[in-house]
């Protein structure tokens, strides 16, 4: 749930953290060894595309799906660029806003656990939005692929690490009490979880024109 509120911070984001998202979107693109990631990932993901609705004789269609999805969210896909002035969306928890003000910052802020700690919260789940990938009929092209990662796959909001826990338990019990809870919607479930998100004013990315 996003406050409309702004939170209040004395720190002062610099110049060039505020480029836009396609500025930093064009480095990467001109980085040799980050494009080579990009690409290898994508060939994986192919590869495992492929092989999706295939599992071998004696395993059980959802056992072989679930383990295509996990080779695809470990190591694949948690390599990829992290680039926080493009995945970071600028939002905040209340409970984690204060966690950084009472440490001052976010590296003092990430030691720690429960709500003294925070952490980057992934709002759309990997696990499931690498299955919604795999599951299409058709195969993302590379650029499709690529925008996914810095849409979806590598978004993420800050949190407690308590309020993080939180929301993955949420999204498990909810899938086995309905077949249709939607893991993918993420406002939808702060909501649930009573999780208040304000603008984090430390952070700041030019908008598009």
């Amino acid at each position: 749930m996003l406050r409309k509120g702004m939170g209040n911070s004395s720190d002062k984001p610099s110049k060039k953290t505020s480029l836009s998202k396609s500025h930093w979107k064009e480095e990467i693109n001109n980085h040799l060894a980050k494009i080579s990631n990009f690409k290898s990932v994508y060939k994986i993901y192919l590869a495992l595309h492929e092989i999706y609705n295939s599992p071998p004789d004696g395993v059980s269609k959802e056992y072989w799906q679930d383990k295509v999805i996990s080779a695809l969210t470990a190591q694949p896909i948690l390599n990829l660029p992290k680039v926080k002035q493009i995945l970071y969306s600028g939002l905040i928890s209340k409970k984690a806003d204060r966690v950084i003000k009472r440490k001052g910052g976010y590296a003092g802020a990430r030691k720690g656990s429960g709500n003294n700690a925070i952490a980057n919260e992934h709002y759309f789940p990997r696990k499931y939005v690498c299955k919604q990938i795999l599951e299409s009929s058709q195969t993302l092209s590379y650029d499709e692929f690529v925008e996914i990662w810095w849409a979806r796959l590598g978004v993420y909001h800050i949190t407690t690490k308590k309020e993080n826990s939180t929301l993955q338990a949420h999204i498990e019990k909810m899938l086995k009490k309905n077949k249709d809870f939607d893991p993918l919607n993420w406002e939808k479930i702060y909501s649930d979880c009573k999780i208040e998100l304000i603008r984090d004013t430390r952070h700041s990315v030019l908008e598009e024109e």
